[in-house]
């Protein structure tokens, strides 16, 4: 595998740009799977939150802190 490719990869494997419904709270997986935001564990939701490029929708910033603060989770 070259340094390209390399890189590549690891931008692949540790950047996802949210993706989904977010009027109807619904997250779209990698797999392209949708499933309510809900429905998400809260550590899926924290992965989502750690893994997504920040400026790229703010919506499901804002989504997925909404949802932690509603299981009492506080996330910082």
């Amino acid at each position: 595998m070259s340094l390209g490719e390399e890189a590549k990869n690891e931008i692949n494997t540790t950047v996802w740009i949210p993706n989904g419904d977010p009027s109807k709270k619904l997250w779209k997986t990698k797999e392209g799977k949708l499933i309510s935001v809900k429905l998400m564990s809260t550590s899926h939701i924290k992965n989502c939150l750690k893994f997504c490029i920040p400026y790229a929708n703010d919506c499901w910033d804002v989504i997925f802190r909404a949802e932690l603060r509603e299981r009492g989770i506080r996330y910082d």
